[in-house]
């Protein structure tokens, strides 16, 4: 086994190449699933590395290391597509494409791979496993055929960014009467973001189906409290900035809309991060009020759709369908290549239950295959909840 101290030595050694890499993406950047560029750089490389890069999917490449001994299989993965926005930093290696940029670090991303993949090639011999094992699980999902199914099975996430001071008007409560609609027909949701709950928490409490899981609750609520004060942070630190600038003024305005999201049904099940959904009905899910770790957890989760209210807006996916809801049509009519769904109607001439069967009715469409705008937009991120203090 090679020891932490030489592998380090070997990771800064690579250094310059990292830096041209990431400096040759960020200049040509590709969004989207258009990226031919981007991905013949990367099997390139890969393949004077010495490996055999293979085809995965439209844009994606995969590569094969070790497999020589029995052992755990580790699978590394990063993404490569840029944004739709005009770069104005002024580096000498901005980028060279109107309208495109690399502004959420997917160049590095690329390029800590093709590094990841150096180091993992010159150590080959000393891998337990290789991830042949991914190729398996691609070709069993490949066989994957759509059937129809009650909406019972349905397990839907809640999360909320970019709060304004509708967010607790509209879209928020028409998630919490989705979620009601979704329960009475034997459906699931899982609510998160336990930092925005602070404030608010007893209304989750107060509903517990049962004293374990009022127990069970309030750990998740101290627990997390706990993890602020063990990093020496303010734990009522919220609203955020953004969120005073939607018209957010008190940690209590912005806890009692992320409840809201839970809408009157009974709490069922209580998740640790990483846990998946056991029970029927809703769910508390432990995750922090991030929006990517948060909809990365709901999907770890079992979620099958996020269903995500904004009041500022945001372009960001998850792993699993991310249906952005507007809390305001202002917002709707300016990003409508980033909003699913406009709440914002509520205030202005639709009635909550008019729009709760449509959300509804939508949420039915896109579990059946319809893609929301950020699929279709090829946006598919992860983040995973890191060491250290995370919002």
């Amino acid at each position: 086994m090679i020891a932490p101290e030489k592998l380090l030595e070997a990771a800064k050694a690579l250094e310059p190449q990292l830096q041209e890499w990431r400096r040759t993406l960020h200049r040509h950047p590709e969004v989207g699933f258009d990226l031919p560029q981007t991905k013949a750089l990367v099997q390139k490389a890969l393949t004077e590395m010495g490996y055999a890069p293979q085809d995965c999917g439209k844009c994606g490449v995969l590569a094969l290391a070790g497999g020589k001994k029995p052992g755990k299989v580790i699978l590394l993965r990063g993404d490569m597509d840029a944004l739709p926005l005009q770069e104005e930093s002024g580096e000498e290696f901005a980028s060279e494409l109107p309208g495109k940029m690399h502004g959420c670090g997917h160049d590095m991303h690329t390029a800590m791979m093709l590094g990841a993949a150096q180091l993992l090639k010159e150590h080959e011999d000393e891998i337990a496993d290789s991830v042949e094992i991914i190729k398996g699980l691609i070709d069993y999902a490949s066989k994957f055929e759509r059937e129809p199914i009650s909406v019972s099975k349905l397990v839907i996430g809640m999360k909320c960014g970019g709060s304004d001071g509708l967010s607790g008007i509209t879209a928020n409560p028409l998630v919490g009467r989705f979620s009601d609609l979704l329960i009475s027909k034997g459906g699931t949701t899982i609510l998160t973001e336990v930092p925005e709950m602070f404030g608010a928490e007893t209304i989750l409490m107060n509903r517990c189906a049962n004293e374990e899981l009022f127990h069970q609750t309030v750990d998740l609520i101290n627990d997390f409290k706990n993890y602020f004060k063990s990093h020496n942070q303010t734990i009522y630190e919220n609203p955020s900035p953004g969120n005073k600038k939607g018209g957010i003024s008190t940690l209590e305005d912005k806890s009692l809309g992320c409840t809201q999201k839970s809408g009157s049904a009974l709490v069922k099940g209580v998740l640790q991060y990483g846990d998946t959904v056991k029970t029927p009905g809703l769910n508390l899910l432990s995750a922090p009020g991030n929006d990517l770790v948060a909809a990365t957890a709901l999907a770890a989760a079992g979620a099958h759709i996020v269903l995500f209210t904004t009041g500022r807006g945001t372009p960001f996916a998850s792993p699993v369908p991310t249906m952005k809801i507007a809390t305001n049509s202002r917002l709707a009519g300016k990003k409508s290549n980033w909003i699913d769904f406009n709440a914002g109607v509520l205030v202005e001439d639709k009635t909550m239950e008019e729009e709760t069967k449509a959300l509804f009715d939508l949420v039915v469409e896109t579990a059946s295959g319809r893609q929301v705008c950020s699929e279709a937009a090829g946006f598919h991120d992860m983040a995973i909840f890191k060491q250290g203090v995370t919002l």
